[in-house]
């Protein structure tokens, strides 16, 4: 990977999203994050981004463990 490309990542059943504002910190615009969790009290923080723009993440929620994990959401 060249330090002119942009870098996808996933965050897997992660909220509420430390990982994904650190990676989001480090590379800047030259990242695109895309987040898996259940929604409820510890789903993705966006408000809470502060390191990072919250525009640089895009966050999915399943309701249940099964769903996160489901056809359509590793196919997207």
């Amino acid at each position: 990977m060249s330090s002119n490309d942009l870098l996808y990542f996933a965050d897997i059943c992660a909220g509420p999203g430390g990982f994904s504002e650190y990676v989001l910190w480090r590379k800047g615009c030259d990242a695109k994050g895309f987040g898996f969790t259940l929604k409820g009290p510890n789903d993705f923080k966006l408000e809470d981004f502060f390191a990072a723009p919250c525009e640089l993440f895009e966050p999915h929620y399943g309701t249940s463990a099964a769903t996160v994990f489901s056809f359509p959401y590793l196919t997207a």
